[in-house]
């Protein structure tokens, strides 16, 4: 379950940091401040899915190392993108698109997303290694349930064939006492 939702904090990390990717370009080309939106709330967004996922895998120390090496490319995302949007603001739209166009940004993103990805597949491998030990912990319990109901019916089967023997020698027995 746990895995579940620390997958899922970490796609929205990356998920806010496209809005607040997408919502810098669209001030960026437009000027218009409505595109800052996502941009504005990607910050608290992500620190909360950060948190989220330090307190899910406390018991992980390679997610927490994996988280450390995370937040500060995040920062600096964070930072890159804050600076050409006040770039845009300061200077207007050749300058932030000059900015832009270094791929600074793209080389830091590039770098979340791989780091991402690595987190991912962690965190897949440790949720197949679950599943698979629960597979195994299923089938050893339909074993068991298997072998127990034979052993009863065993058991059972056994029984009545004593009993009824025991009922045949008695009945055999006072049939040749009364004669």
């Amino acid at each position: 379950q746990s895995s579940y939702k620390v997958l899922n904090s970490i796609e929205n990390v990356l998920s806010h940091l496209k809005d607040a990717e997408t919502g810098q370009r669209g001030f960026i080309l437009t000027g218009d401040k409505k595109y800052l939106e996502p941009y504005d709330n990607a910050g608290k967004f992500i620190d909360q899915d950060i948190e989220q996922i330090q307190e899910l895998t406390k018991d992980n120390p390679e997610q927490q190392e994996n988280i450390q090496a995370l937040e500060p490319l995040i920062k600096e995302k964070l930072t890159e993108l804050k600076d050409t949007v006040d770039l845009r603001i300061r200077e207007g739209f050749e300058s932030a698109a000059q900015e832009v166009r270094t791929s600074k940004g793209k080389k830091t993103m590039d770098q979340i997303r791989k780091n991402i990805n690595e987190m991912i597949i962690k965190e897949q491998t440790l949720l197949e290694e679950r599943n698979s030990g629960i597979n195994y912990r299923a089938k050893a319990t339909l074993y068991t349930i298997g072998l127990g109901t034979l052993f009863a019916f065993t058991s059972v089967g056994l029984g009545n064939l004593i009993i009824h023997r025991d009922i045949s020698t008695r009945k055999r027995l006072e049939t040749e006492l009364v004669k």
